[in-house]
């Protein structure tokens, strides 16, 4: 199966933008279409509508709601149930809920909250008094959510780290053991094991402090086949030891752009990286191949990079979230910060990056760069 992407949105800010995302379960269509209206005028705000609360589970689940209103008093099931059943489920665990009912009794608010409600409303409430409690509860959870994230990331780092400090050490212990026999042919790949450590150790500090701030590149004549070499060397460097080949294709009329030299370099590094632990992590990877290539870009202006890898493949679920920040996939053995900071350093080129994949077959990541600085006029 072939799955597609381009991501071409910016990168703004360390930790990952959440819109607000209101799902109102009620069996009254009207009152589904009179909170759409209220909300119609919100900027980056979605809202879906559901009338069958039967169905809430599953539909609160695909869409990953910042808040979800929900009637009292429906046919199909009783609404404290409902929350009650929200509340049981992982997925909606720590989602805010607000009742909306057109009772006013303390002992039917008391039973809401005891069930788990953080809100009670009396449908329908003045627009203004609405959008300010959605908007206030979301926003708590949004933070929650940004919370959790930045925990994730800080175990991301902390595994990366400690991987890197095994390897440092494994590659002390036989510079140790060649400096003890002094034997100078044993002292070669502990070496070459710490060179390699300590090139991961400056590329997760570059992507962290790439990712967390803003920046406007420094424009320069690029040779794409140096820059591009030095990442073919690193790659086969590093998958010398499984068997890995790496390669570098540069086509005549895409020997050259004008970009920020070193942010060309991070960005096509992180992407060889990844494809090079893809085809590690498949089994076989002696017969694995890292391939770099520039070519003449689809649209008039432009020249493009493509890291192609012949590794298992990404599943079709897994693109769309691809380029968010400490969303790895592979789970906890990265920060996911890769390829966030590739699509943020195309981004700030005027650029963007797409990706191709067909599972057991091979990924193929392209950046599209202008090929010229881009002017303002």
């Amino acid at each position: 199966m072939i799955a597609e992407a381009e991501m071409t949105t910016d990168a703004r800010g360390f930790m990952n933008e959440h819109a607000v995302r209101v799902l109102l379960v009620d069996d009254q269509p009207l009152v589904g279409e009179t909170v759409r209206r209220m909300l119609a005028a919100e900027p980056n705000l979605a809202f879906r509508y559901l009338g069958d609360p039967l169905q809430a589970m599953q539909i609160a689940g695909e869409f990953a709601p910042t808040i979800i209103l929900q009637d009292l008093v429906m046919p199909q099931i009783d609404g404290i149930t409902l929350v009650k059943f929200f509340r049981a489920n992982p997925a909606t665990r720590d989602i805010p809920m607000v009742v909306l009912s057109t009772r006013e009794e303390p002992v039917t608010k008391a039973e809401a909250f005891a069930a788990g409600a953080n809100d009670y409303l009396i449908k329908l409430p003045d627009p203004l008094e609405m959008i300010a409690r959605i908007k206030y509860h979301s926003q708590n959870y949004i933070t929650l959510l940004q919370r959790n994230e930045a925990y994730q990331a800080l175990a991301g780092v902390a595994h990366d780290i400690k991987n890197i400090l095994t390897g440092i050490k494994g590659g002390a212990f036989l510079i140790d053991e060649a400096l003890g026999a002094n034997n100078l042919e044993m002292l070669k790949p502990g070496w070459q094991v710490v060179k390699i450590c300590q090139d991961r150790i400056f590329q997760l500090v570059f992507n962290m402090l790439d990712y967390s701030k803003e920046r406007t590149p420094r424009y320069e004549t690029v040779d794409l086949e140096e820059t591009l070499g030095n990442v073919r060397d690193l790659i086969e460097l590093r998958g010398r030891d499984d068997g890995v080949a790496a390669a570098l294709e540069i086509h005549p009329a895409a020997r050259t752009v004008e970009a920020e030299g070193l942010s060309v370099h991070r960005c096509v590094l992180n992407l060889a990286s990844n494809a090079l632990d893809a085809i590690c992590e498949c089994g076989e990877p002696s017969a694995g191949k890292v391939t770099i290539r520039t070519r003449p870009g689809d649209a008039a202006g432009y020249l493009a990079i493509d890291v192609q890898d012949n590794g298992p493949g990404i599943p079709p679920e897994k693109i769309g979230c691809l380029f968010q920040a400490f969303s790895s996939s592979k789970g906890a053995k990265g920060t996911g910060l890769g390829l966030a900071v590739s699509k943020k350093i195309a981004t700030e080129h005027h650029g963007s990056i797409s990706v191709a994949s067909t599972v057991g077959a091979g990924t193929t990541f392209t950046i599209h760069l202008p090929a010229k600085e881009p002017r303002e006029e």
